[in-house]
């Protein structure tokens, strides 16, 4: 097989729904071959759409230039060595997903801290004594993680009223927050804190 001049092969090789992505890539990207296998044939593939991809697959792709991360963090394909030296790793990351986690860590959080899932159960039982109440700037949140989900989502407690604390590896800044940087300082990030909200890279 052969391209024409101006056709690049893009590989799709998310774990989950790659026929799916690959899709919309198709539409997104008519003039190109979109694949969700790796051909025999050793003609370049110069894209490679990857959420968790298998060991050895992207350095086994002749002609890779670059590597687009279905998650938002990309330390997995930093640290493992997956990716071939000089290849940039770009992260894709969506607004719908950011708003997603932004809204989910809310509804759990709040619901913590005004006692419904409390209530839920007194109602249960059909027990009505108030639970005990404080208000949101006196909840300490710390969140570990202050990227690019971790950041929205520590704004949005503060904008709550929460006393909020941000844990990253390498310094961030977040309007609101109080920031903590490096393995040194995560004891004091979390010290103390109510409600403790992971969105660090797994």
């Amino acid at each position: 097989m052969t391209l024409e001049p101006n056709m690049k092969r893009v590989l799709v090789a998310a774990r989950a729904n790659a026929d799916a992505f690959a899709a919309q890539f198709r539409i997104a990207l008519p003039d190109h071959e979109i694949i969700t296998a790796v051909p025999d044939d050793g003609l370049p593939i110069p894209y490679a759409v990857v959420g968790r991809p298998l060991p050895g697959l992207l350095a086994s792709l002749p002609g890779l230039e670059l590597v687009l991360s279905l998650n938002a963090g990309v330390e997995h394909l930093i640290a493992s060595g997956e990716v071939p030296a000089g290849v940039p790793i770009v992260r894709m990351v969506d607004p719908g997903l950011v708003d997603g986690m932004v809204e989910w860590v809310a509804a759990q959080v709040l619901a913590w801290h005004r006692n419904l899932l409390v209530y839920r159960r007194k109602q249960d039982s059909k027990s009505w004594e108030p639970a005990a109440e404080k208000l949101a700037h006196e909840r300490i949140v710390t969140v570990l993680g202050a990227g690019a989900l971790g950041g929205p989502v520590a704004a949005m407690l503060a904008t709550i009223g929460f006393t909020v604390r941000a844990w990253s590896r390498t310094p961030r800044d977040v309007a609101g927050v109080t920031t903590f940087a490096g393995r040194e300082t995560l004891a004091e990030a979390v010290t103390g804190a109510d409600v403790l909200v992971s969105l660090l890279p797994a």
